[in-house]
């Protein structure tokens, strides 16, 4: 009997022993192993970021976050939010920069803080998000970090920097009817929007790099545009006659604006502006506007503020400048990721800049500041300033007549046509432009 027990004992562990090997045959003749990988839960993301073709697609990792559309609750006021179908979550690709990283050097014109840096900073913010960490500017640094806030544009275009965040108005010695590009009073568009449209889509953008490339190996791409700068002094002027021998500070051709109302017009750096109205070196300046003029103390030096058209009906004044070299080495789609960073920093511009100038003007109005609104005189006269500039430009340098020439013909349109669905300020100043 123990022998017959023994026998079916080794014969029943020999057919569990055949039960568990079958699956390991089988899977040895695939030529593979068990995997050892957890199958993923419900929770966990299966979608991977697909790479398109022709390009070079970076390490990356989907993670899940609160649905930005109903902020994670699944409602959308009284319906079930679309975006998340309701999960109040949905995936995002956080990309972490690729093995190959391009790094640019920066700085802009302007002073750390409050003011035309968060503008640099921004646009900065957008070139790393918008290549996904492929092409990335570590710092934007302030004037003087690097270079002096004047030299930015030159030691952009001598290779010092990749790119600059500064204005063509600086180059005044060198490219001066980059003014006529960014807003003056010999402009002839004479609306934001009409402004904008002849930049981007009216081939002004195109004659604007043109212009600098001749002589620079740069070209500017705009980041921002402002409002009508006002005219800051340390006495109230209300008349043709407070302008006579006025010492006021301006850029660009702003500088033969106010030398032409009989003032003595200077340009600097915006940095040396309130020290020298301290000084008395100045009786006023075209600073900015509120947004950066307040944290920069100018209503503590002059009371004063004349608003209105004045030396720039209309303005696009800030840019980046990027350098030929450094731009020419990117791929395609990183050079569409520097252009595309400009125009959200454009679009950014145009509704935080003028919601902090509404908040600052009132702070300065606080501090004691008096704005005076130009009266229609003195309205006029600048227009009529403006109109013998633009004559005057046109039959001294080919340039500014190509320049005029094109801004008029958009003009002549857009008064015939844009006017109909007056935007923005082209219907606050009856019969400018007519």
């Amino acid at each position: 009997m123990k022998g017959k027990k023994a026998t079916i004992i080794i014969g029943v562990l020999m057919l569990v022993l055949l039960v568990v090997a079958l699956p390991l045959a089988a899977a040895c003749t695939k030529g593979g192993t068990p995997s050892t990988e957890p199958v993923p839960s419900s929770s966990t993301p299966t979608t991977t970021p697909t790479q398109t073709e022709g390009t070079v697609c970076p390490s990356s990792e989907v993670v899940e976050i609160d649905c930005p559309a109903c902020g994670g609750t699944g409602i959308v006021g009284e319906a079930i939010c679309s975006c998340c179908d309701g999960t109040g979550k949905v995936t995002r690709v956080e990309y972490q920069p690729a093995e190959d990283v391009i790094h640019w050097t920066a700085q802009s014109s302007w002073s750390r803080g409050p003011g035309h840096q968060e503008s640099a900073d921004y646009f900065a913010e957008k070139v790393n998000d918008f290549s996904h960490g492929r092409l990335v500017i570590d710092k934007m640094y302030a004037s003087d970090e690097l270079v002096g806030g004047m030299e930015v544009i030159p030691a952009v275009s001598e290779g010092k920097l990749d790119v600059g965040h500064s204005s063509g108005y600086y180059l005044l010695g060198t490219r001066p009817y980059n003014s006529l590009f960014q807003g003056s009073a010999a402009t002839r568009v004479l609306y934001s929007d009409e402004h904008l449209m002849w930049m981007i889509y009216g081939g002004g953008l195109d004659m604007y790099q043109e212009y600098n490339m001749e002589v620079l190996n740069c070209f500017p791409l705009p980041t921002m545009t402002v409002q009508c700068e006002p005219l800051y002094t340390t006495k109230l002027v209300d008349s043709k006659e407070d302008f006579k021998g006025l010492k006021v500070r301006s850029s660009g051709l702003g500088v033969d604006f106010y030398n032409r109302l009989g003032c003595s017009a200077v340009q600097m750096a915006m940095s040396e502006v309130v020290p020298s109205l301290e000084r008395g070196v100045l009786d006023g300046c075209e600073f900015c506007v509120p947004y950066t003029d307040y944290p920069a103390h100018v209503q503590d030096v002059c009371p004063y503020s004349l608003t209105g058209q004045l030396h720039q009906p209309t303005l696009v004044s800030m840019e980046a400048w990027v350098n030929n070299d450094s731009y020419n080495a990117l791929p395609a789609d990183l050079q569409q990721a520097v252009r595309d960073a400009a125009k959200a920093t454009i679009f950014w511009s145009l509704t935080y800049v003028p919601w902090k100038n509404m908040i600052c003007m009132e702070k300065m109005i606080d501090d004691g500041l008096t704005v005076t609104m130009a009266s229609p005189e003195l309205q006029a006269w600048f227009f009529e300033v403006g109109d013998q500039m633009a004559a005057d430009y046109r039959t001294k340098d080919p340039w500014a007549a190509k320049i005029l020439d094109s801004q008029e013909a958009f003009h002549e349109k857009y008064m015939r046509y844009g006017t109909l669905l007056p935007w923005w300020g082209n219907n606050l100043v009856p019969g400018a432009g007519q």
